[in-house]
Order: structure tokens, then C-alpha cells, then sequence
């Protein structure tokens, strides 16, 4: 880059941060607004994240015990039936 555009670059490199630097402050603004929003902090969420995968399983497990239960009533029924 010759030297004579060297201020000119600096120029266009400072308006780009600044408008790089208010678009972060306006995502963190959008940020905190959902947040209170919501009623919830990032804390929370990133717990959440973490948690997913658990939650998620217990989930399968429940759907499994449900269809558990289904069949134990079922054989109960059908055994019942059988020994009259």
C-alpha cells in the first residue's frame, strides 16, 4: 500500500470498527431485552444447554415406563380374563 493512502485507509478502518463496535452494542442490547423478557439470565440458558442431553433422556425413559405400564395392565387384564 503506498504511504500517500495510508490515512485514507485508517479513516475507513475506524468507521468500519465503529460500526462494527455499535452493532455488538446493539446485539447485546437485543440480547438483554429477551433476556429480561423472558425473565431468565444467561446462566440459566447455559445450564440449560447443558442439561439437554439429560432432559431429553429422561424423556425416552418416561415414554419407555409409560409403555411399560400399558402392557404390565394389559397382561394383568388378559391374565385375569384367562384364570376366570
Amino acid at each position: 500500500m503506498p504511504v500517500d493512502e495510508l490515512p485514507s485507509y485508517i479513516i475507513r478502518q475506524q468507521l468500519e470498527l465503529q460500526k462494527v463496535e455499535k452493532e455488538t452494542e446493539d446485539a447485546k442490547t437485543k440480547q438483554r431485552q429477551v433476556l429480561q423478557h423472558y425473565n431468565v439470565t444467561m446462566d440459566e440458558l447455559q445450564e440449560f444447554r447443558r442439561d439437554k442431553p439429560l432432559i431429553d433422556h429422561i424423556k425416552k425413559l418416561e415414554k419407555k415406563l409409560e409403555e411399560v405400564e400399558e402392557k404390565t395392565i394389559w397382561l394383568k387384564s388378559l391374565l385375569a380374563k384367562n384364570l376366570k
